[in-house]
């Protein structure tokens, strides 16, 4: 195969910590494509009629030593004068510990994905994985941030007594109950708009008045842990959906009605955007909130 330079294909395996940064690892001097070289991803060609994830398992045990849940991020494709290959991406998210018994990796270093660029610049790297896994962790941040929501809100939330979750600073204002209930119902909206713009590209957008929800719907009367989990639920399927999505379903679009039309990666952008949005208002009010009780007791406010 190496010798004819023939097409084949490969796994690409992408080992995050928990704090997001990523192991690359410098390939041995005896590597018959590409020795010494440091390389950003684990993993090798597949055996005859191996299945892509099983391939990723056996590369990731066989070359660090370790066991993970993997997730399918994406593929691509590379070729030069040396190498022509077609491979899928996986994300394992692991602190090991590693082994690096078959002898194939001679050294590793954690990078923060921000400083990967400066970090490789200079430095005799694996072209394959760079142009086929590297590009997708932004991607994978994006995905972090947004299945990081729930607990956010929830964060947001902590320690909040009830009075607290009902006031409003004038008759009209929203509570902080109200803003973690609208962002649970808005989930409910967008886990439908998502799915319309994926499977059924260039849905028109149904708008929704969110004010007349309030009033209309009762959130007052509402349960706000129902909500909340709700909102962790529906959170979670629609990153799942996104985590399996190729690439080219992330330019799908939705229509406006004011005309104009939003693709999923944008409206995934925007859905932070408005997680973000609700959050400082919850930071207001409880500021609001704090400052006409006179600020919170010395131990602060007890955990609902």
């Amino acid at each position: 195969m190496r010798g004819g330079n023939l097409r084949h294909r490969a796994v690409y395996v992408l080992v995050l910590d928990a704090g997001g940064r990523l192991l690359v690892h410098r390939r041995a001097d005896w590597k018959d494509v590409w020795p010494g070289r440091w390389d950003v991803a684990f993993g090798g060609v597949a055996e005859v009629g191996e299945p892509p994830a099983e391939n990723a398992r056996r590369e990731l045990a066989e070359e660090a030593g370790v066991t993970a849940a993997l997730e399918r991020v994406g593929h691509g494709a590379y070729e030069d004068d040396e190498v022509r290959v077609r491979g899928d991406v996986f994300v394992a998210r692991s602190d090991g510990p590693f082994s690096f018994a078959d002898g194939e990796v001679v050294e590793t270093a954690w990078v923060a994905v921000a400083d990967l660029p400066a970090w490789l610049a200079g430095r005799s790297v694996c072209p394959d994985s760079v142009a086929i896994a590297l590009p997708l962790l932004p991607r994978l941040e994006l995905l972090d941030r947004y299945a990081a929501a729930p607990d956010r809100l929830a964060a947001a939330l902590a320690g909040l007594p009830e009075e607290a979750l009902a006031f409003r600073p004038a008759p009209d204002a929203w509570s902080i109950a109200d803003a973690a209930i609208h962002l649970a119902d808005n989930e409910a909206v967008d886990f439908v708009r998502l799915r319309m713009a994926i499977a059924q590209s260039g849905s028109l957008i149904q708008r929704y008045d969110e004010a007349v929800w309030v009033r209309e719907l009762d959130y007052p009367g509402e349960d706000l842990d129902a909500a909340l989990v709700a909102f962790r639920v529906l959170r979670a399927r629609s990153r799942r959906l996104l985590g399996r999505l190729p690439e080219e379903a992330w330019s799908r679009t939705l229509r406006r009605p004011e005309g104009g039309e939003r693709t999923v990666e944008e409206k995934v952008r925007g859905d932070l955007d408005h997680v973000d949005l609700h959050i400082r208002q919850i930071a207001d009010l409880r500021s609001a909130w704090e400052a006409a009780r006179g600020g919170p007791p010395p131990g602060g406010w007890h955990q609902r």
